[in-house]
């Protein structure tokens, strides 16, 4: 359950029926007996607050005197999900200070992973107790004209190829 509030693991794909209001709770509940159903959701009213996209941890390992993390995010700026990957060094003493952060831009095609995974690093960044960032560079994904024809652009650089 707590994996499931903290927006680590989703339900959505075991929702096979959802009902609109109230007056189809007994259709629900026949589904639900019918075998035909693995769980129903039964929408009482339409909900006017917005859903909190909350940033959803993806991965965490231990690696060279630290955790790396990956995160996804709905990112306002871009209008779609993100991720960025951040080292944090293991602290020598509880209260110790946060560590101060280096943000580690990659190039426009490459992902947080690429840019973790070329940079060889985690041990000279958990030797000085720094935190490092990778942010994806690109939204990708978003469907736009030339992502799908060429798969290795993102949706940065086929803007910029269709503008240079």
């Amino acid at each position: 359950m707590q994996s499931v509030m903290r927006g680590e693991l989703s339900l959505d794909a075991y929702v096979t029926h959802s009902i609109s209001d109230l007056g189809g709770v007994n259709d629900a509940i026949e589904a639900l007996h019918s075998g035909n159903c693995l769980r129903a959701v039964v929408r009482i009213a339409e909900n006017p607050i917005k859903p909190d996209n909350k940033p959803t941890l993806k991965g965490n390992v231990k690696l060279e005197g630290g955790r790396l993390q990956q995160v996804t995010h709905f990112s306002e700026s871009t209008q779609c999900n993100m991720t960025f990957s951040v080292f944090l060094p293991t602290r020598r003493m509880r209260l110790d200070p946060d560590p101060p952060v280096l943000i580690y831009l990659s190039g426009l095609t490459c992902t947080d992973e690429n840019a973790r995974t070329k940079a060889a690093f985690a041990q000279e960044a958990a030797r000085f107790g720094l935190a490092v960032v990778f942010p994806d560079t690109s939204p990708r994904g978003l469907g736009l004209p030339g992502e799908v024809s060429e798969p290795a652009l993102t949706t940065s650089d086929t803007w910029c190829r269709d503008k240079l």
